[in-house]
């Protein structure tokens, strides 16, 4: 995982004073909510809200899943992935507070019914201002920068730059920015670097805490989540693609 530290070397360099710091979080485990139903004890259930686009949703049965059945509010049917006595889904992250109504069926015949709370995100920023200066900071931080937002999104999650190998997905509602979620390989330090430092640099975050964190993914591999002036940072991989997302943090997500 050492290559990893290539990508936020530049970032030391380009940002300089620090913001002032608020709580931390030196693990990902500050932002799962645990929820088990009490009409459904043999069902636990996790929920991730460490990224910048969607509430992951974990859980765990005392026997092998048949089927789960996951229903919104509004009636509409996620697609549910099992394994075993194991499911995992995804929904898109919100800016009100949600609950998901889940039917789990069992091979041993046994059905549960269980609902999961998923607290309401908050607004990073407005997604027009997010984009204005974002752009133009980039710019000024490196000329050779490729990525580029757009500046008109009202409510959509899209991949709003693939550049440079650093793939940058964003997600709005209401011309909100509710996250930030970027993709990238070996080749992509650069372009991630000058994406980060630019946040960092906008939003008064504490560049020595991110880095420090980003440090330690580096040497261990694991998932690591650091806050900084009410913004999250996740570092997390799969295989040779490096994840970083970015979140303003609320309440429940407080230690």
């Amino acid at each position: 995982m050492k290559k990893w530290i290539v990508l936020f070397s530049m970032a030391v360099v380009l940002v300089g004073c620090s913001a002032t710091e608020e709580k931390k979080s030196n693990n990902a485990d500050i932002r799962k909510e645990f929820s088990s139903s009490v009409e459904a004890p043999a069902i636990k259930t996790e929920v991730d809200q460490s990224s910048g686009l969607s509430d992951y949703i974990e859980g765990k049965a005392i026997s092998e899943i048949k089927e789960v059945v996951s229903i919104r509010e509004d009636g509409f049917k996620d697609e549910v992935t099992i394994e075993g006595k194991e499911f995992n889904l995804a929904i898109p992250s919100s800016l009100t507070d949600k609950k998901l109504r889940l039917k789990v069926a069992l091979k041993n015949g046994k059905k549960f019914n269980t609902v999961i709370k998923l607290p309401k995100r908050a607004s990073i920023d407005s997604y027009k201002n997010f984009a204005s200066q974002m752009n133009r900071n980039m710019n000024d931080i490196n000329d050779k920068v490729k990525t580029n937002f757009p500046l008109t999104v009202k409510r959509e999650t899209l991949i709003a730059a693939d550049e440079n190998n650093a793939q940058t997905w964003i997600h709005v509602l209401d011309g909100e920015l509710v996250g930030l979620s970027m993709i990238g390989s070996e080749d992509a330090g650069d372009e991630l670097a000058t994406i980060i430092s630019s946040f960092i640099m906008i939003y008064e975050v504490d560049n020595d805490k991110v880095f420090s964190a980003q440090n330690d993914f580096s040497k261990t591999g694991e998932k690591t989540s650091v806050t900084s002036n009410g913004y999250m940072f996740t570092f997390d991989h799969n295989d040779e693609y490096l994840y970083i997302d970015i979140i303003k943090t609320t309440k429940n997500m407080e230690i």
